[in-house]
């Protein structure tokens, strides 16, 4: 009788090498398309807006696109809203006045759930010419320590109560 037939225990199974590469291999297709995923499938909403800002006029009247979705009409002083996926974005803003229209690439961070565009800035290649926008539901509700005197009349202080035993 050999050794191994004695103590009746099975050897440990091991991986082989080509199994081990081949699992490492699957694992890291995983998490690289989890991670192109998240990235790519996160959606923002980009504000256009074509107002005067820094000393810059707002145009008559614009023509924005960005990337294949349909072109907004601007005047001066409106704003509209585009909803897009991923980070970075390519806008095409026509001037209708005769010029080549004026393309630039935008570049979001991944946790901005809006952003505000500035077309003036944009064209004069003001950097940045986004910024970050927050609407009143993104904010943390105020903390009240007290409610205040004028919603309830003056305060009104009860006397002690007296003993019963009196």
């Amino acid at each position: 009788m050999s050794g191994k037939e004695v103590s009746g225990a099975k050897a440990p199974r091991r991986l082989a090498p080509r199994r081990a590469v081949a699992l490492a291999v699957v694992a890291a297709a995983y998490l690289g398309a989890g991670a192109w995923a998240m990235l790519t499938g996160k959606s923002h909403t980009i504000l256009v807006d074509n107002k005067p800002v820094a000393g810059l006029e707002a145009f008559r009247l614009v023509e924005v696109t960005i990337g294949r979705q349909e072109p907004l009409e601007l005047g001066r002083g409106e704003r509209d809203k585009f909803a897009v996926q991923g980070q970075s974005h390519r806008v095409r803003i026509d001037l209708m006045n005769g010029s080549d229209p004026v393309t630039a690439t935008l570049r979001l961070p991944y946790d901005a759930k809006m952003v505000l565009v500035s077309l003036p800035k944009l064209v004069a290649g003001i950097e940045p010419a986004w910024e970050p926008f927050e609407t009143g539901q993104d904010a943390p509700p105020p903390v009240v320590d007290e409610l205040p005197e004028e919603l309830f009349g003056a305060a009104i202080d009860l006397p002690p109560p007296e003993a019963a035993g009196d």
